[in-house]
C-alpha cells in the first residue's frame, strides 16, 4: 500500500523535500512507517522524532494521520496521508 508523507520544518530538511510516498505491506502501523523513514533517512530523523533512548515520540512533535492525531499503533490504509510537524514557535 502507498502512504503519503508530508514533512514540515526540520523533517523537511532531513527528508529532503516536501512530500514523498512510501510503500508498506498491508496492515502496517504508523510505527512501521516511522521505522521505514528512519531506515531511509538515518538516525538524525530518529533523534528529532523520539525521546532519547526510547521509541516514544517527543511530546511536542505532532504526527497527524489524515489530519487527525494518531497513536503509533494506528493501522494505516492505502492512500493515507501522514504529516510530521516539529515544534512551532512564534509571537
Amino acid at each position: 500500500m502507498r502512504i503519503k508523507v508530508k514533512p514540515w520544518g526540520i523533517f523537511q530538511e532531513i527528508i529532503g523535500g516536501r512530500e514523498l510516498e512510501v510503500n508498506l505491506p498491508e496492515r502496517a502501523k504508523l510505527r512501521d512507517l516511522l521505522d521505514e523513514l528512519i531506515e531511509r533517512f538515518g538516525e538524525k530523523l530518529a533523534n528529532e522524532l523520539f525521546q532519547p533512548g526510547r521509541r516514544e515520540v517527543k511530546p511536542y512533535i505532532k504526527i497527524l494521520l489524515n489530519g487527525h492525531g494518531a497513536e503509533l499503533g494506528a493501522e494505516l490504509r492505502d492512500g493515507d496521508s501522514v504529516a510530521l510537524f516539529p515544534p512551532v514557535g512564534g509571537g
